[in-house]
């Protein structure tokens, strides 16, 4: 609920979070949205696009695409787990 885009939604796989990108400092970051406590995180800071947020099977990663090499790449992240 944000007056920019938030796109690319991705659900956990135990459906508490989901993974999306905004836009509001600038440029594409990778945020989550807890939906318990209606909380969100941003997950990637950096001064490059950041996309298409992919989680693993088991919740402990997720995937991204970014151009912070100079090309774009997939990235991977671990994420905590949610009690």
């Amino acid at each position: 609920d944000h007056p920019l885009r938030d796109i690319h939604p991705a659900w956990s796989p135990d459906g508490k979070r989901i993974a999306f990108v905004s836009v509001r400092d600038g440029d594409h970051e990778i945020f989550m949205l807890d939906l318990t406590s209606r909380n969100v995180t941003q997950v990637t800071k950096n001064n490059f696009r950041d996309d298409f947020p992919a989680w693993s099977p088991d919740g402990k990663k997720l995937a991204f695409i970014s151009q912070k090499n100079g090309s774009t790449d997939i990235f991977e992240l671990e994420i905590e787990p949610v009690d």
